[in-house]
């Protein structure tokens, strides 16, 4: 982390870079986001991609996050093979603002709501129990 505060601060970019640490307020970071950009060479799902979404972002993401976390209309893949100045060309084309529309109802249908994938998640405990009771393995 040292090394990279001193590379912000070498390229003059100190006043324009904050580096935060750990939080719990990441909800309150993509309300202030114009857009997220995700241009991750390894990446398991990409869930942070799945939250910029749900917070109804422009979420401009490496073509190495796969395909499932594309949730909403929001969601654009760039090669990472592209030119920095094509992704700052996708990037820039939000800079006048865009509707940020509430998403909640389509990272719900995608199976991302956590009060409702709990409740799924119980409901099969309970069934695997309640089935293990009547064959009397309990």
């Amino acid at each position: 982390q040292e090394t990279i505060k001193q590379k912000t601060i070498n390229l003059g970019l100190s006043n324009a870079i904050h580096f935060w640490g750990v939080t719990d307020r990441v909800d309150e970071f993509y309300q202030v986001m114009d857009v997220f950009v995700l241009p991750s060479r390894f990446e398991g799902l990409g869930i942070v991609a799945i939250e910029a979404q749900a917070a109804g972002l422009k979420t401009i993401c490496a073509d190495t996050i796969p395909e499932e976390a594309r949730i909403t209309e929001n969601f654009i893949s760039l090669s990472l093979d592209q030119s920095p100045k094509e992704w700052a060309d996708e990037i820039l084309k939000y800079q006048d603002g865009y509707e940020r529309k509430d998403m909640s109802d389509a990272i719900k249908n995608a199976g991302y709501d956590i009060a409702e994938e709990t409740k799924k998640l119980e409901n099969f405990y309970i069934d695997q129990y309640n089935d293990l009771h009547k064959r009397k393995y309990l």
